[in-house]
C-alpha cells in the first residue's frame, strides 16, 4: 500500500493495511447510514462534531470519497 491510507486504516510495518478500530466504527457508521437510505447531505449532518483524522468536520466530498472507496469492499487496487 502507497500514499495515505483511508480513514479507518493505517500502514503496518509490513506496508498491509492495518484497521484502526476508532476510525473503522466512524465507516461503518457512513455505511450504515447510507445503506439506510440516508443522502450525503443527511449524513454529513448526523456527523456533526465528527472530526476527520485531520480534524476537520465531514464535507460532503469526503463522504462521497469513503462511499465510493474501494478499499472498503476488502480489495486493494
Amino acid at each position: 500500500m502507497q500514499g495515505v491510507p483511508p480513514v479507518g486504516y493505517i500502514r503496518g510495518d509490513d506496508k498491509k493495511l492495518v484497521i484502526v478500530e476508532s476510525e473503522a466504527n466512524l465507516v461503518r457508521q457512513i455505511f450504515n447510514y447510507a445503506e439506510n437510505g440516508n443522502g450525503i447531505p443527511t449524513i454529513v449532518r448526523k456527523l456533526t462534531g465528527q472530526k476527520t483524522r485531520t480534524g476537520k468536520a465531514f464535507t460532503l466530498t469526503s463522504i462521497n470519497t469513503i462511499l465510493k472507496n474501494e478499499t472498503y469492499t476488502g480489495r486493494i487496487i
